[in-house]
């Protein structure tokens, strides 16, 4: 069990954001509450996206994250911990592609920003910023 991204956190964290912010959730109703798989992709404004993002769908989101944050055993474990996976931005991309359609075969959501980075002003998509290759 993934002890980052299950239903007790995002119910626990969901709760301290409900006290703590203001929500406001656009377009929810649009995503299918029975599916076989879901691709999400958003827009990178801040390394918290992730966390928000899944506490605000309400469901567990296997996000892909860059290889770079793999590099210490401690954010390895945070990962692995959040059903995270690998995808080499740099080098090989193909077996992070891959792994992320085999979730989204399983009928997981899987998250990615096409930014490829936190992105802001003129650089972010929501500005005609570019997306990565």
């Amino acid at each position: 069990m993934a002890l980052l991204n299950n239903g007790l956190t995002l119910r626990l964290l969901g709760s301290i954001f409900a006290m703590t912010s203001r929500r406001y959730r656009l377009g929810v109703e649009r995503i299918p509450r029975d599916h076989d798989g879901l691709l999400l992709a958003c827009v990178h404004l801040s390394h918290y996206d992730p966390l928000v993002i899944s506490v605000l769908m309400g469901k567990k989101v296997d996000w892909m994250a860059r290889a770079e944050f793999y590099e210490t055993a401690f954010s390895t474990w945070c990962l692995e911990q959040a059903d995270g996976f690998e995808i080499d931005r740099f080098g090989p991309a193909l077996p992070g592609l891959r792994e992320g359609l085999r979730r989204l075969s399983a009928g997981k959501t899987v998250g990615i920003f096409p930014e490829g980075e936190v992105s802001y002003g003129s650089n972010s998509v929501l500005n005609g910023g570019p997306l990565k290759a």
